[in-house]
């Protein structure tokens, strides 16, 4: 059973991501693409034989198998007094549709091994769906 200290450090922490969730919402849109944020219930490292796998189980009935790329923003250090040591990540998912999805992702910026290639999504119907990032590109938006 959690402290109320550790109930009250889980609460900041969501409100932050969530907070942080929201302002790249109105990036996106003010850019003038169409976005659904789609709710993290867990998000949690699998270490495998070979790999360490981003594990997201996510409140929505979405089939995961219909993404042909992922995206990932530069991560963001949590607080420290919230979670320290972790950082926030939006996953941004594309079906190659014109509308994108983008989920938070928060891990532990300490662990050896995890390249943020890995990933498994697992929506409502507990349906599994395992991609891998091949590559990572460098994007300078400045102008």
């Amino acid at each position: 059973m959690l402290s109320a200290h550790e109930t009250d450090v889980e609460h900041e922490l969501k409100l932050w991501v969530q907070s942080k969730v929201e302002d790249e919402v109105s990036r996106v849109v003010g850019l003038g693409q169409k976005v659904i944020k789609l709710p993290v219930k867990n998000c949690a490292v699998v270490r495998q034989v070979k790999d360490v796998v981003n594990r997201l189980e996510v409140d929505t009935g979405f089939n995961f198998d219909t993404v042909v790329q992922i995206l990932l923003s530069d991560p963001v250090p949590c607080p420290p007094e919230v979670k320290d040591g972790y950082a926030l990540r939006f996953v941004v998912l594309s079906t190659g549709k014109p509308m994108l999805l983008l989920l938070p992702y928060l891990y532990d910026t300490s662990m050896v091994g995890n390249t943020l290639t890995e990933w498994e999504f697992i929506n409502n119907a507990l349906a599994s769906s395992r991609h891998k990032v091949d590559h990572f590109e460098d994007v300078d938006g400045r102008r």
